[in-house]
């Protein structure tokens, strides 16, 4: 995964789709910082797509690793919901 490089020449959606597939394999991994950053830059590549995606929620949910203001910022970058404990 750390190989690939889809460039512009590739929908917007699929590398959208698959830097959530890549984040919620390092959150897997226990990568938190990573897939952070990772679920970050695809909010930031493609925010109306994101707000419309389930993953981004899944992803975030297990984000335990994550401070809790870092957390915040990506939910609101995906547009779901945080309820932290």
């Amino acid at each position: 995964m750390d190989t690939v490089r889809l460039d512009a020449s590739v929908p917007l959606a699929t590398r959208a789709r698959y830097g959530l597939d890549v984040a919620l394999t390092q959150v897997e991994c226990r990568r938190w910082e990573a897939a952070a950053d990772t679920l970050q830059a695809v909010c930031e590549m493609a925010p109306g797509w994101v707000r419309h995606q389930m993953l981004p929620g899944v992803i975030i949910s297990r984000l335990a690793g994550v401070s809790v203001n870092r957390l915040r910022g990506l939910a609101n970058s995906a547009g779901v919901p945080l309820g932290v404990r």
